[in-house]
């Protein structure tokens, strides 16, 4: 780390730290500063973002994004760093002209060392993720930056979910059209109706066998006395050789005139 570039640091804080309300922890942050500065220096990259950020945490001043980038780049953050200048030239507005050129030099400088991908898909509001981070949502504003390797991009929406990998270039911009089928609408309710439970025939009453037997043994009964009385009158007239007519007299059978 150059000596411009240590004093780069120290000055980008001082506007804004004159502005802070609070003395104690504006004195604090400016040292905070000052040590990151000299770790760079030393190239110990690490302790140095964690000087700044802690400085940040004070004094939440956008021109603190520039030394973090700084930091960040030395630890082969690319992908991180490259957000930490295109903030600080977003939102720190009386940053100087050398130090938005100077941030905008490292930009460029970073833009060569990683890849881009651009997410397109045919449905608004589905859920993006990259590599497992926090999602965003379609459409994405534009291209993202990511380091050279592989990764995946995964796609939901409406509880469908599609997941796809892809290898990114340093300097090169990969297109990913993800494209999701309409929504299926639900299959309809299966109503399912309990078969009816079997029912037991009703029994009817068997007729009463006293009331067969006496209407059988009346029948047999006059029966028997009709073969009685016939019998009987059989055995009368037969015995006989007359015969009773419709007058009061008898006549003779076989008699003549």
């Amino acid at each position: 780390m150059t000596r411009a570039s240590l004093m780069l640091v120290i000055v980008m804080l001082g506007p804004t730290v004159v502005r802070a309300e609070d003395d104690a922890a504006r004195a604090t942050a400016l040292g905070l500063v000052r040590e990151g500065s000299e770790l760079l220096e030393q190239d110990d990259y690490q302790a140095a973002l964690d000087k700044f950020n802690q400085a940040y945490a004070l004094v939440r001043s956008p021109k603190q994004f520039f030394n973090q980038g700084l930091a960040l780049h030395g630890l082969g953050r690319e992908v991180e760093a490259l957000q930490a200048f295109k903030r600080f030239l977003a939102e720190a507005k009386d940053a100087t002209v050398e130090q938005q050129e100077k941030a905008r030099a490292k930009i460029a400088e970073l833009s060569a060392l990683v890849g881009q991908v651009e997410i397109r898909c045919n449905r608004s509001g589905a859920a993006v993720t990259l590599d497992g981070q926090a999602p965003a949502t379609t459409p994405l504003p534009g291209p993202v930056w990511v380091e050279p390797g592989s990764h995946q991009v995964t796609l939901e929406w409406e509880g469908e979910k599609k997941a796809t990998p892809f290898t990114a270039t340093a300097g090169q911009t990969i297109v990913l059209v993800l494209d999701l089928g309409e929504k299926q609408p639900l299959p309809p309710a299966v109503v399912v109706v309990p078969a009816p439970l079997p029912v037991s025939p009703v029994e009817q009453p068997a007729p009463a066998r006293r009331s067969l037997l006496r209407s059988t043994w009346l029948w047999v009964g006059a029966g028997v006395m009709v073969a009685a009385v016939g019998t009987t009158l059989l055995l009368i007239y037969g015995s006989h050789d007359r015969y009773p007519n419709t007058g009061f007299g008898t006549q003779s059978i076989g008699a003549g005139p």
